[in-house]
């Protein structure tokens, strides 16, 4: 394996490891937490457009769902116009985790991550990370941006 992807496939899991440790006194994993931000911010979505938006598998997805709703951070239904379409909606209890956690552990989370960075080279780094995704193939949709 060449040195530079070994390099991010390390940040990636040191990273990961930190975020789903930082996650832990709230019960959620990373992932969970991602799909119930999206939900917070965007309502009553499609659970096929989850599945395009964070490029997982559909049994990932189902999986996590049935997690998230025996949680109860979302809720499941059938679409009224289409009995195949299955909507989420986030329940007032993610709503609160969401910013629970947006409060009290984003910013440690972004300081830890880039301790000794300027706002140039976090820029710059997040453009070629993008770069990167592209040129491999992903076509999730950063809603960061």
């Amino acid at each position: 394996m060449h040195a530079i992807l070994f390099e991010l496939k390390r940040a990636f899991l040191a990273t990961r490891k930190y975020l789903d440790e930082r996650l832990q006194k709230y019960d959620i994993t990373l992932t969970q937490f991602d799909i119930i931000e999206f939900l917070a911010k965007n309502g009553e979505t499609e659970q096929r457009v989850l599945q395009l938006k964070f490029g997982i598998t559909s049994a990932c997805l189902t999986r996590t769902i049935e997690s998230l709703v025996t949680n109860g951070w979302i809720e499941q239904y059938e679409s009224p116009r289409d009995g195949r379409v299955k909507l989420v909606v986030p329940t007032p209890n993610a709503l609160r985790i969401v910013e629970d956690i947006k409060r009290y552990e984003a910013f440690d989370i972004v300081e830890k991550c880039f301790k000794g960075f300027s706002s140039a080279e976090i820029l710059e780094l997040e453009t070629r990370l993008h770069h990167l995704a592209v040129n491999m193939g992903d076509k999730s949709i950063n809603t960061y941006r």
